[in-house]
């Protein structure tokens, strides 16, 4: 048998973050897998701070207990009232996603 030459390999000394941002999946799925940019209160003070009425625009909050799809009214300093007169711990939170209208 020939013997064949070796092939080159770089070495790599730093570390690879390729794709942390991008997710792509077959299955339909993926609403529970997504990569949080904006943190809870940001988002909380994007949908608040607009110029239309906050309570127009639909969202979808995800706590540790139940899952509410709901429009949002006021916002205190730890609570969050929804349309549906719930009241919602903001630290119970664990994503909030925006529908629209």
């Amino acid at each position: 048998m020939n013997r064949l030459p070796k092939v080159f390999q770089n070495n790599i000394e730093k570390t690879i973050n390729n794709n942390k941002k991008y997710f792509y999946s077959a299955s339909s799925n993926n609403e529970d897998r997504y990569i949080k940019t904006v943190s809870i209160e940001e988002e909380l003070d994007n949908i608040l701070n607009k110029k239309s009425l906050p309570f127009s625009e639909t969202v979808i909050i995800s706590t540790k207990e139940k899952t509410y799809r709901t429009n949002i009214i006021y916002r205190s300093s730890s609570n969050i009232m929804t349309i549906d007169n719930d009241n919602i711990p903001i630290s119970s939170i664990i994503s909030l996603q925006r529908i629209g209208k």
